[in-house]
């Protein structure tokens, strides 16, 4: 996640969205989708920083700093690749909770294995894990109408609309394009209206949680990547644990 938050940092807005631009519609992708992918960016950025569910100490100008060295090309695919790699752990975070019959009314002994999945994979420390109120936070983040579930189908619309349009390389901007009046106006009344996630129990200072990830998860075919069939609770494992993914 911290990946997702430098990178999209890193860029001014002029520079981001001359970069949508310029590969997107060498897809053939519409102005429209520009836009929006251009908000959206911003918008999770915002929910990332803001969410009570996370520190916001981890998501800072170091962070943003970290991609200094990096060209446009490097950022631009590091935006991606976070969201692929976002998407990977909120699917072996569902697998596990179908396993488990997973709903708010769950037996306590399936409860409690969710309890011990979230202390192994999440977080190292000791802390109280109130694994309904994950799911509600994540549940904003899985809702289609979330600004998380538009970039997710955004990104993954662009990388079928590469192949259809035989586009196999990063397209640098041949001039920087600097975003419509009525687009920045937009997502800075979109940002101030944006609601906090629900509040539910953050990690302990001294827990900053297991970050080494998932291994072995399978791919889908191609560079591209889906979304469908995830629960409710799914992108709990995405929200906790992909911080310096």
């Amino acid at each position: 996640m911290s990946k997702f938050y430098g990178a999209v940092g890193s860029f001014d807005q002029t520079k981001l969205y001359s970069v949508l631009s310029a590969n997107f519609k060498a897809a053939k992708m519409d102005d429209q989708k520009v836009k929006d992918t251009f908000k959206n960016l911003y918008k999770v950025n915002a929910l990332i920083k803001n969410s009570p569910m996370i520190r916001p100490d981890l998501f800072n100008a170091t962070i943003v700093s970290g991609f200094s060295t990096k060209n446009d090309e490097e950022k631009f695919n590091a935006i991606f690749d976070s969201i692929k790699g976002m998407y990977y752990r909120a699917q072996h975070m569902d697998k596990y909770l179908k396993s488990l019959r997973w709903n708010t009314d769950i037996v306590e002994e399936d409860r409690e294995k969710a309890v011990e999945y979230f202390k192994k994979h999440v977080y190292t420390g000791e802390h109280v894990v109130d694994v309904n109120g994950m799911a509600g936070v994540c549940k904003e983040f899985l809702s289609p109408a979330s600004d998380f579930y538009k970039l997710v189908e955004s990104f993954d619309a662009f990388a079928h609309a590469k192949v259809h349009a035989q586009v196999g390389n990063f397209v640098k901007p041949g001039t920087d394009i600097a975003p419509p009046k009525d687009v920045t106006d937009a997502l800075e009344k979109e940002l101030q209206e944006q609601k906090p996630a629900p509040t539910t129990p953050s990690p302990s200072p001294e827990s900053s949680g297991n970050l080494q990830g998932q291994q072995g998860t399978t791919k889908p075919a191609g560079s591209s990547f889906t979304y469908g069939g995830l629960t409710v609770a799914t992108l709990c494992y995405f929200v906790l644990s992909a911080f310096k993914n």
